[in-house]
């Protein structure tokens, strides 16, 4: 047996001399141009996919590469779970909001006196916008006329419809600043898509967000400033407690209290993480704060808030686009939403490049030459790079004039900014090769590979935050001894365990607040549609296997019992016959599951803590840093460190929501597409994403020999459609033996044909 057949069969490391012996059992691993490459460049971005990033971990072919990618692809994940607990527990405060809105906008007019027609007209605006949102949460519309409900019940088709631009008739007519919205823009995306009442908060949310209350428009102002009345307490009206027949008919404390709650929850939740809004939104009462009921309505109102307005408001961002429209944007948007889409860092530079990009975009390259990766400055170009200079990372410090002199990135690693620029200054630092680092992480391929990595990892946050990030239209103009080693990036390690310990904080408020039952009906129930569309007379065996197991896991866990269903010998009549029995069961916990039951305290006890998850994940971070620094000295592992990457397989799965045979047979839905930018002049849905986990091969050199080591790579997508694409219609496309979406500039890098998925061995 030759070297190389060892190095498959027993995990052995590779010399040097023995990558390049000349034998068929080598051409057995590696094509000759693939062996070339690895010669080369010391590593290997490899034609195999993998399910899931810990898979690639998870047997002893070969000592394991523990990359930043199968780190990070841990975070996104829990991540996602985490933000997904804040939503439903948002969703239940948002549709609180609506519908108490609703109502006191029914007789809102009574705080008024004046233009009474103008007062008819913007109330009808108000209570349009509002009802919108009600019904794509549920809510009834009690006491409504019927032309207004006709309007509404239509606009809430199209929205569910998700197709085709135009302008709601209610709205009024097209304007140069607002021509049409986007319907694209409400098909659920991302985590939103997989369950009902999540899908119905992402069309209502959206839909606040969009819709604009314009400053220089009358009936708009007007319209706003009824939102704002009603949210305010009486004794905020002048300073006194007004006379009750100018209140809204059922305007108490307890609604006020509940308003105020449901406002302020989101607000904090952005301000934790460091976001901005995109518009001034309810959270921000700029215009009503000094009126009194009832309210004139007349000139002098309309310039005393206009001019409120324009002194109130100083935000000199880029600003971004949600709708169509001709006209330039102004740098100060002088508009109202309901509820604002927050801002990402990096949102004013993809605006700016977005209009002053010639030809086909690539955001992955864009967003890293934002963060200041010099790579992807030179591909983008210098006159690009040079108008991103003033929308740059910018961490102020304070009374340290020793940390002037420092870039962004590390004034974050000295303690300064916010955890968005935490997470950001993390992916900067992959770019900081440290100079005991080995040579093959200055080449231009590990250059490219840390380029592709930081991209990724972008779109797996954009996925993340589909709903809550503002949406942008286009202007229409061979040592056995050895387990493996670690991408030596301490500072990458350190800055996301940071991230990590600040999730887990943030994580806790969700984890107290959020409806245990909901989640767990919702996810029987999308088990029950998956077995349904899925499994059929084609499945393999292993795999009818395993979703017999996870179902009868499912019914044992709340009934005591499995189905009795085999999975050995199970066929496809029986997967439909436990698709049946999760129903029922879904329907059973969802009318009987209640604080002192059973089903409840097993409800309880299956829920995912993500508190404690992201404590883990803080801790494997600070190991991780811990032996990048180790290898960086030269300093020989230890026993401990030796386990700590054999067994990162088992750590990454658990911190990504995997546990017992769901390691084995892990889902094949790493693959995840955001929504970027639409352009209404092609019809074109600009996204980015990321492919199934690709095998990356390391030649790492170590106590002068060279060890061939095998980790994960999350390959990074730019791709085109004429709709929103969702996750599983991006899944579908990773079907077949190439793969669409690859940018250019990666493609030298990252094979895009003859792709193999490696099954569980």
């Amino acid at each position: 047996m030759n070297w190389r057949a060892a190095v498959v069969l027993f995990g052995f490391c590779v010399p040097t001399l023995v990558a390049q012996e000349p034998t068929s059992k080598k051409k057995a691993l590696f094509t000759e141009q693939e062996q070339q490459r690895l010669d080369k460049d010391k590593m290997l971005i490899s034609r195999e996919e993998v399910k899931q990033c810990f898979t690639a971990y998870m047997d002893g072919s070969f000592p394991r590469f523990v990359t930043s990618d199968a780190v990070l692809n841990a975070y996104h994940v829990l991540f996602e779970e985490t933000l997904r607990e804040q939503e439903e527990f948002q969703a239940r405060q948002v549709r609180t909001l609506c519908a108490s809105l609703w109502k006191l906008l029914a007789t809102v007019d009574r705080m008024y006196d004046g233009d009474a027609a103008k007062i008819a007209v913007s109330k009808k605006r108000a209570r349009f916008v509002l009802g919108v949102a009600a019904r794509l949460l549920g809510e009834s519309l009690d006491g409504c006329d019927a032309d207004l409900k006709q309007a509404i019940e239509s606009e809430v088709k199209t929205i569910e419809k998700a197709e085709g631009n135009r302008k709601p008739p209610l709205l009024g007519k097209p304007e140069p600043d607002f021509l049409a919205l986007d319907y694209s823009l409400f098909r659920p995306a991302g985590f939103y898509g997989n369950s009902t009442h999540l899908q119905r908060y992402f069309r209502a949310l959206r839909w606040l967000q969009v819709v604009p209350f314009r400053v220089d428009r009358e009936e708009e102002l007007l319209a706003y400033h009824m939102l704002e009345m009603v949210l305010q307490p009486p004794w905020k009206w002048g300073g006194g407690m007004k006379d009750p027949k100018h209140l809204p008919v059922g305007l108490d404390m307890a609604t006020h209290e509940g308003l105020n709650q449901a406002l302020w929850k989101r607000k904090m939740f952005a301000g934790a993480f460091g976001l901005s809004w995109g518009e001034v939104d309810l959270c921000e009462l700029v215009m009503s704060r000094e009126d009194e009921a009832p309210v004139t309505v007349d000139s002098a109102f309309y310039e005393k808030h206009v001019r409120i307005v324009l002194d109130g408001q100083q935000k000199a961002w880029i600003a971004g686009n949600d709708r169509l429209r001709t006209t330039p944007l102004d740098a100060v948007e002088r508009e109202f939403r309901v509820l604002t889409a927050f801002r990402l860092p990096e949102d004013d530079a993809m605006a700016l490049l977005s209009r002053e990009s010639s030809g086909a975009r690539s955001p992955g390259l864009e967003f890293a030459a934002w963060l200041g990766l010099p790579k992807a400055e030179a591909m983008l170009g210098k006159a690009l790079v040079a108008r991103l200079e003033p929308v740059r990372p910018k961490v102020e410090i304070y009374s340290d004039e020793k940390l002037e002199p420092l870039q962004w990135w590390q004034r974050v690693l000295h303690g300064y900014g916010e955890m968005c620029f935490d997470y950001r200054a993390a992916l900067r630092v992959l770019a900081e090769v440290d100079a005991r680092a080995p040579d093959f992480m200055r080449s231009e391929a590990w250059r490219m590979k840390t380029l592709q990595t930081v991209a990724s990892s972008w779109a797996q946050e954009r996925h993340a935050w589909a709903l809550q990030s503002k949406p942008e239209v286009q202007v229409l103009s061979a040592a056995p001894n050895e387990k493996g080693f670690v991408e030596p990036v301490p500072d990458f390690f350190r800055l996301l365990g940071g991230v990590a310990a600040t999730m887990g904080n943030l994580a806790f408020e969700a984890e107290v607040n959020i409806d245990p039952v909901t989640p767990v009906v919702d996810g029987l129930r999308a088990d029950s549609r998956w077995l349904r569309d899925k499994i059929t007379k084609d499945s393999p065996q292993d795999e009818i296997f395993s979703s017999v197991w996870s179902a009868n896991q499912s019914l044992a866990s709340f009934r005591g019992f499995g189905s009795g269903i085999d999975g050995e010998s199970a066929a496809v009549a029986d997967v439909q016959k436990l698709a049946d029995m999760l129903d029922s069961l879904a329907t059973e916990l969802e009318r009987e599951a209640r604080p002192g039951t059973s089903f409840w305290e097993r409800i309880q006890a299956k829920r995912i803590h993500t508190t404690r998850l992201w404590h883990r994940l803080e801790i494997l971070c600070m190991r991780l840093g811990a032996l990048a620094e180790k290898q960086l000295q030269k300093v020989p592992l230890s026993e401990e460190d030796g386990r700590l990457v054999e067994g990162i397989g088992d750590e990454l799965s658990e911190i990504m929501l995997y546990r017992g045979q769901a390691m084995i047979f892990p889902a094949d839905d790493a693959p995840r597409i955001a929504r970027i930018a639409s352009d209404p002049k092609t019809g074109e849905v600009l996204h980015v994403g990321i492919g199934r986990p690709r095998l990356i091969f390391v030649m790492y050199p170590w106590q002068g020999r060279e060890v061939l080591c095998r980790g994960v790579v999350m390959p990074f997508h730019e791709v085109r459609d004429t709709k929103t694409l969702t996750d599983e219609e991006w899944q579908k496309q990773q079907e077949g033996s190439s793969r669409k979406g690859v940018p250019e500039w990666l493609r030298g890098l990252v094979p895009v044909n003859d792709i193999v998925l490696q099954e569980r061995k």
